[in-house]
């Protein structure tokens, strides 16, 4: 999470939610299952998006040249194959 923090330059907070217990988890809207699958973006206290989606939409929020890689990211062609690329290096970290 250092290297995120450090290059993406965002006033996004992360935690991990390794160090959050059951209610605090529930307080923002995700459960533990959730986080251990995907990285959930949360804005505002609920839950916005998860996986591919979420790593577009905090790209987005960030300066640049993040919102370009986003904007790209989004586009309704490639989506697809974010959520899917997401997907597998996601199942690569367990």
């Amino acid at each position: 999470m250092i290297w995120i923090r450090r290059r993406l330059r965002t006033a996004a907070q992360f935690l991990a939610y390794q160090d959050l217990d059951e209610p605090a988890l529930h307080a923002l809207g995700v459960s533990r299952e959730q986080c251990v699958r995907r990285v959930q973006l949360v804005i505002n206290g609920t839950t916005a998006l998860s996986g591919g989606d979420a790593c577009v939409e905090l790209l987005r929020r960030c300066r640049w040249p993040w919102p370009g890689i986003a904007a790209v990211g989004g586009l309704k062609l490639i989506r697809p194959l974010v959520r899917l690329s997401y997907d597998a290096f996601a199942r690569l970290r367990h």
